[in-house]
This record gives structure tokens, sequence and C-alpha cells, in this order.
């Protein structure tokens, strides 16, 4: 059962690798040309918070040695990894609270936090916006718009919640209480992987000019596919044909 998962982990993450590195190939150009430069300090702020408090050490090293060993066959000084370690042991073998790592974790907890909040804040800002557009002009064709982008944009906004900050704010606050979140973390590694390839699905889909011109593409893509198929049947058929 544990090797099946991993196969299918591994094949989902595979096949969301090539979207996803296309569009945050686009978006890195973005970051970098088009970003404001307030941005840089969350950038840092990540970077050093994850490599200078949370990086690895040696007591931590020892602590998931063995769990590394026996779940993935990989010698832990082999990897680099980054996490938090809350309860370590003294030199008496009685655990204390490291306040290093928790003063890192409520770093990373607040950039999630505020990445969280400017989603819902300037989604609901939106929201109103188009809603109230929506009542204002007369054109029915204009209506429909605005309620396709209604849509398109409350279900661009569930998607990095169910699929990213749900499952960090578990991932985070487990090991405080010294639970396993094994399988979640599991998870977290293919919605990471799918959420930028499904991201702009809500408007393609859901917006009606957009949908019928991805849909009509597929369609002739298959039909496409199908004719190649057909006729390379037909060709077997003859030469089969042919040498009877």
């Amino acid at each position: 059962m544990a090797e099946s998962w991993n196969s299918i982990r591994q094949r989902i993450q595979e096949y969301c690798a090539g979207l996803s590195l296309i569009s945050n190939g686009y978006l890195l150009v973005l970051i970098k040309y088009k970003s404001p430069p307030q941005l840089v300090f969350y950038c840092l702020l990540w970077m050093i918070t994850t490599h200078l408090i949370l990086g690895p050490w040696d007591h931590f090293t020892d602590f998931i040695r063995e769990p590394v060993a026996q779940k993935f066959e990989i010698n832990v000084d082999d990897i680099v990894y980054v996490g938090p370690y809350y309860f370590p042991l003294d030199e008496k073998g009685n655990q204390y609270l490291n306040y290093y790592t928790l003063f890192g974790m409520m770093i990373l907890t607040l950039i999630t936090t505020s990445s969280m909040f400017c989603v819902f804040w300037f989604g609901q800002k939106c929201y109103r916006q188009i809603h109230e557009l929506a009542h204002v002009v007369n054109s029915k064709k204009t209506k429909s718009l605005q309620r396709q982008l209604l849509n398109a944009l409350v279900v661009q906004t569930l998607i990095p919640v169910v699929l990213m900050f749900i499952p960090i704010t578990f991932l985070f606050s487990a090991p405080y209480f010294e639970q396993s979140f094994e399988f979640g973390s599991c998870c977290i590694n293919i919605t990471v992987a799918v959420y930028p390839a499904i991201d702009a699905f809500p408007t393609l889909f859901i917006i009606a000019k957009y949908r019928n011109v991805t849909l009509s593409f597929f369609k002739k893509v298959r039909k496409s596919f199908a004719t190649k198929y057909s006729n390379a049947q037909l060709s077997n058929i003859a030469d089969y044909g042919n040498q009877i």
C-alpha cells in the first residue's frame, strides 16, 4: 500500500511539475521586473528563517535519523532538510522548549497568515466591486460576464485556501503538540504541486468565451488524433489485405 501511494504521489508530482515550471517561470519574470521592492523583504526573511533558524543541527539530525532511514531508506547525512524541533532533549535527557525554533515558526506562520489575509481581504473587495458593478450596468452580456467573474473569483480564492493554507496550518501546528502528521505531509507535497497547475482553470472554464475556445481546441485535438488513428488503422488493414 505504501509503495503504491508513493508511486501515485510521484506520478502526480511529475505531471504537475511541467505545468508548474511554465507558470512559475512566468511568475519569476513578473516578480523580477514588475513586483514592488517590498516583496524582496519577504523572500529574504523566508530564506534567512529556514536556513539559519530551521536548518539542520546535530540534535535534530540524530532525532530524525532512524525514522528517515526506516521510512525512506535514506541516510539523513546525505540530505538537506528544514523543520521545527520544538522539544529537544538536554544533556540530562529532559525535554525543553526550543524558543529558537518557536521564534522561527512564528515568523513563517506570520508570513503565511499575512498571505492568507491578503487573499481574503482583496478577494472580498474585488467581490464587492464586481457585485456592485453588476447591478449598475444594463447590458445582459456585461451582467453575465460579471457573474462569471464573481464565480471565478470565489473558486480562485478557495483553491489556495484548500490546497495550501489549510494543510500548511495543520503541518505547522502538529509538531508543537507532538503529533504525527505524516499522511498530511505527503498530501501537501501533492497539493503544492497541483496548485500552480490548476490555478488558471477557474478562469479558463468559468468564463464562457474562454471555456468555449478551450473546449473547441480540445475537440479539434481529439478529432485530429482520431483521424490519424483511423487512417493508420485503414492503412494497416490495406497492407494486410495486400499481403494476403
